[in-house]
C-alpha cells in the first residue's frame, strides 16, 4: 500500500507589523510560500500531478498544480510552490487531488497521502487544514504583546519608583 506522509512549512511575505514582527501564519490577500516534504512510508510512489486548491465551505479557489516525483520506500522528497494567496481568512483545506486517487464513497480507493499538522498525524483524508488570518487579527496579536510589555514595563518602573522613595524617607 502507498502512505505518503506530508509536512509543510509556510513561509510569510506579509509586511512586518509595527515594523518590528514579521508574521509567520498566512495572511489573507498577501502571498506566501509553501514548501512540502512528502516521505514515502510505503511502497514505492509513482509521483504525478496533483491540482492544488484552497477550499472554503461554500467557495473553492484553484491554486494549480503540483508535480511530485515518484519516491522509493523510506525516501523523502521536497517541493516548494511559490506565490500562493488566499483571499478569505479563517480554516481553509489546502486539498491535493488527483483523479487517480480522489475517491468521495471510499470504494475505488484512498488518496496516498498522511497528512501530518504542527508535528502530528492528522489523517488520511485529503487535505490540510490551513489557518489564514486576516490583518486585523495580525495587528490585534502583534498589540496584546506590545501591551503586556508596556504593561510590565510600567509596573517594574512603580516598584522602582516606590522602592526610592521609601529608601529616601528613612
Amino acid at each position: 500500500m502507498v502512505k505518503v506522509q506530508v509536512l509543510y512549512e509556510i513561509n510569510s511575505k506579509a509586511q512586518r507589523v509595527y515594523k518590528l514582527f514579521k508574521p509567520k501564519e498566512v495572511v489573507e490577500a498577501t502571498s506566501f510560500d509553501l514548501e512540502f516534504t512528502f516521505l514515502n512510508l510505503g511502497e514505492r510512489f509513482e509521483g504525478g500531478s496533483f491540482d492544488l486548491a484552497f477550499r472554503y465551505p461554500d467557495k473553492s479557489y484553484p491554486q494549480g498544480k503540483i508535480q511530485i516525483p515518484p519516491m522509493d520506500e523510506k525516501k523523502t522528497v521536497t517541493v516548494k510552490v511559490e506565490d500562493l494567496m488566499a483571499v478569505e481568512s479563517g480554516i481553509c483545506a489546502l486539498m491535493f487531488e488527483n483523479q487517480e486517487y480522489r475517491t468521495y464513497d471510499g470504494t475505488m480507493g484512498k488518496t496516498p497521502f498522511l497528512f501530518a499538522f504542527s508535528g502530528r498525524l492528522i489523517g488520511q483524508q485529503g487535505f490540510l487544514p490551513l489557518p489564514v488570518s486576516s490583518k486585523e487579527e495580525i495587528y490585534q496579536k502583534y498589540s496584546l504583546v506590545v501591551a503586556v510589555i508596556a504593561f510590565f514595563t510600567s509596573l517594574v518602573a512603580l516598584i522602582l519608583a516606590t522602592i526610592g522613595l521609601l529608601a529616601s524617607i528613612s
